[in-house]
């Protein structure tokens, strides 16, 4: 199988930390239908956090939105999650 790649790992280890539910925000937020919507396109990390609300409530449940498959970044494997990561929903 071999050893996973340190980005790879560095990013899943990030992830990893809005595993837990309380990440995926209050109920009846609607901001994990809001991101859905955001990130139907590629679109930059940060910039796609800041169009669906407030980056502080929001991002917490981008990431766990990422943990658990329904949003992906292009470049997962070869570089660091960032502002500028392009993140999508997941297909299929």
């Amino acid at each position: 199988m071999g050893v996973p790649g340190t980005v790879f790992a560095a990013n899943v280890r990030w992830l990893s930390r809005y595993r837990h539910p309380r990440c995926a925000g209050r109920p009846g937020s609607g901001l994990d239908a809001g991101l859905l919507r955001t990130f139907a396109m590629d679109t930059p990390l940060l910039a796609g956090a800041e169009a669906t609300g407030d980056r502080l409530q929001v991002l917490p449940v981008l990431f766990h939105l990422m943990w658990q498959g329904r949003l992906v970044a292009s470049e997962f494997t070869s570089a660091p999650l960032g502002a500028a990561t392009m993140v999508r929903t997941a297909r299929g």
